[in-house]
C-alpha cells in the first residue's frame, strides 16, 4: 500500500471516529466556510452540514480534504 493510500485511509478512519474536527481545522487556518467551499468547488452549505454532522463529503471531495494542500489563504 502506498503512502497516499495509507494517509487517505487514516484520514477516513479518523473522520469516522470524530477525531477530525473540520471546523477546528478550518478556523485554525483562518478561513471561512465560503473560502473552503470555493477551494473545493462546492457550496458553503455543504461545508456547514459536514461540520454539523448532517452530511458527509463525496469521496472525491473527501480525498481533497485528506491530502494536505496547506490550509492557508
Amino acid at each position: 500500500m502506498n503512502n497516499g493510500l495509507r494517509r487517505y485511509i487514516k484520514c477516513l478512519s479518523e473522520w469516522m471516529k470524530g477525531l477530525i474536527k473540520l471546523k477546528e481545522l478550518r478556523e485554525k487556518a483562518g478561513i471561512t466556510q465560503q473560502e473552503l467551499a470555493d477551494k473545493l468547488f462546492i457550496s458553503a452549505q455543504s461545508v456547514s452540514k459536514w461540520e454539523n454532522g448532517q452530511a458527509f463529503p463525496r469521496i472525491d471531495t473527501f480525498e481533497k480534504l485528506c491530502v494536505p494542500k496547506g490550509w492557508n489563504k
